[in-house]
């Protein structure tokens, strides 16, 4: 008896080893910032396989100095390896790391924020159980010495509207999950709004979102995130905004020629039949 295949169906992994990845795209602009992050990816209660820092925009120079800076402070123990690409972009490092993944889970970060220590472990048991799928979780914030509670808004089952409403899931560090979900829905490079993108294309997508009810990770408030500016946040926010309702005016659109068009037809079938059974009779 053949069963018609679902959607998911063609994600469908077996982890044999809980094989992990985590990729770190960076410009290796605040070393100090970097290290705190190693620090805080060191100290988890279950550490990853390998670590991808994929290294951008930067004059390859520069980049080669940090790199030899850090190889000399990164604990031999956590297999740090080191890519430089030689596209420019967030989304571009993020994709390089998803081609160069050979492990079943992947987990993203931001390079200036803090994991906590169960981060990795929870989020590998969670994948494990849900696979395939994509995990989210809670955070809060460290602007200067004071911490700040962010938690999520967004339910455990949300939907598009909710999260096209804003990108209330968080950045980089709040985006792991099964490999081969990553290789089917890459990131778009869409300047400053990659991650809430993702997530709407997610979403939209149908892929299983699991959502972890703990704060996994720490974001830093700086003057150069994009978070720290209202207004940056605001001009980023409407242009996405903008990117889908121009989609989905173009979705009506076509669905309103489609409906014309299947009227018009029907009508002159109908009118030709009128003719014809007209003629007969005369």
């Amino acid at each position: 008896m053949k069963t018609t295949k679902t959607y998911l169906d063609k994600f469908r992994i077996n982890i044999m080893n809980n094989k992990t990845t985590v990729c770190i795209p960076s410009k290796l602009e605040n070393l100090d910032f970097f290290l705190d992050l190693i620090k805080s990816i060191k100290n988890q209660t279950l550490l990853p396989d390998e670590i991808l820092i994929i290294v951008s925009g930067r004059p390859l120079n520069d980049i080669k100095n940090s790199i030899n800076f850090l190889k000399r402070k990164i604990p031999n123990n956590l297999n740090c390896k080191f890519v430089v690409s030689k596209k420019n972009g967030l989304s571009c490092a993020r994709n390089l790391g998803i081609d160069l993944c050979e492990n079943e889970i992947i987990i993203f970060g931001d390079d200036d924020d803090l994991w906590h220590k169960d981060k990795v472990r929870l989020t590998v048991k969670a994948i494990e159980k849900n696979k395939p799928c994509l995990v989210k979780h809670f955070h809060n914030s460290l602007k200067g010495e004071s911490l700040i509670s962010v938690p999520s808004k967004v339910k455990p089952n949300p939907n598009p509207f909710s999260v096209g409403y804003s990108n209330l899931i968080g950045g980089g560090s709040a985006i792991s999950g099964s490999l081969d979900v990553f290789k089917v829905i890459k990131f778009d490079n869409y300047k400053n709004c990659e991650d809430w993108d993702f997530w709407i294309r997610s979403f939209l997508s149908g892929i299983r979102i699991i959502q972890i009810n703990k704060e996994l990770v720490t974001y830093r408030i700086h003057a150069n995130r994009m978070t720290s500016s209202f207004l940056s946040v605001y001009k980023f926010e409407n242009q996405i905004r903008y990117r889908y309702l121009l989609r989905a005016l173009f979705f009506s659109f076509g669905i309103l020629l489609g409906f014309l068009k299947s009227t018009l037809r029907t009508f002159l079938r109908i009118n030709l039949y009128s003719l014809k059974r007209f003629l007969r009779i005369k």
